[in-house]
């Protein structure tokens, strides 16, 4: 939801960021009252990443660039600085893409972006996560979105790439994706 809301702030949709605000502090206050502090404390103290068994990541439904790596032997199960650094990178080019694409008036890719960076770098992205792309999928089929293709074609080609990239690899998935959201935002 984090994601969304960034997408909001930055579209300056304030009126989207009260209702999310408002709706957040009932929620939160409702679940205060019934269960105390300790949900808002293990959310925001207990890190994903740590709280998992090393083993989790060597399975393939754990499908972040952790995991990714951990399986390709690049970095070990504990503690990683390559890939606080290349999270660190891939969230750095994706603000400077977010401020190119705000500049060039892109705003469709723009969540877009933010949805495949966040799954791309959170540690616990699972295989299931994979609905989530239905969003961008949707997208693809809107022609009157930037983004959208207009030929009825191009779109069944494209849905069923993303249909089977997803039922082979998530992760492999997001990275096509990200790429072609990149090359086709440099055509508009």
């Amino acid at each position: 939801m984090i994601i969304f809301g960034l997408f909001f702030i930055i579209r300056k949709q304030w009126k989207a960021v009260m209702y999310f605000a408002a709706t957040y502090l009932v929620f939160s206050g409702l679940t205060f009252w019934a269960y105390g502090s300790t949900p808002f404390v293990s959310y925001l103290f207990d890190n994903p990443g740590k709280r998992l068994p090393d083993w989790v990541f060597s399975e393939g439904v754990n499908q972040s660039l952790h995991a990714v790596l951990i399986r390709m032997n690049l970095i070990s199960a504990g503690n990683s600085y390559l890939y606080t650094l290349l999270s660190v990178g891939i969230l750095f080019l994706a603000l400077v893409y977010i401020i190119y694409l705000l500049r060039s008036g892109l705003h469709d890719y723009i969540w877009m972006i933010l949805l495949l960076c966040g799954l791309l770098v959170y540690p616990g992205t699972l295989s299931y996560y994979g609905v989530l792309l239905l969003f961008i999928s949707f997208q693809l089929l809107d022609k009157n979105k930037s983004i959208g293709f207009n030929n009825m074609y191009i779109n069944a080609f494209a849905i069923g790439l993303i249909y089977c990239f997803a039922s082979f690899s998530l992760f492999t998935l997001i990275c096509l994706l990200l790429i072609f959201i990149v090359f086709k935002s440099f055509k508009q």
